[in-house]
């Protein structure tokens, strides 16, 4: 999974160059599975949260990629497994209150280096 995650993280550096929201948004959801399935939960979340805002920039979440609605189901569950219910709900705020770029940012800064 660190090579799921260190792709995702190239296509992010990418479509932040170019300003692909969409591309922003599917990436984010990408390298939020990947950082799960390592067991980074609250960066995964973050990665999720972030991603939420990008979706709405495009109109609705996962926009033309049904295909990974199971991904993103299995590794939220993941997620929300690794940090418990009340700690998810808190990252998930924590996430929602700043600005989708500055966690984009962090995660890059995070996981450009393989985590």
């Amino acid at each position: 999974m660190k090579d799921a995650a260190a792709h995702a993280t190239s296509m992010l550096e990418g479509k932040r160059r170019i300003g692909d929201s969409f591309g922003l948004a599917l990436g984010l959801d990408l390298l939020a599975s990947a950082l799960a399935a390592q067991g980074a939960g609250e960066s995964a979340v973050a990665a999720y949260g972030a991603g939420e805002t990008f979706w709405s920039a495009v109109g609705h979440p996962q926009r033309g990629t049904p295909e990974l609605e199971p991904v993103r189901a299995r590794y939220e569950a993941t997620a929300r497994a690794l940090l418990a219910d009340e700690t998810y709900e808190q990252v998930v705020l924590r996430t929602a209150g700043r600005d989708p770029e500055s966690v984009l940012v962090d995660l890059l800064g995070r996981w450009a280096d393989g985590g």
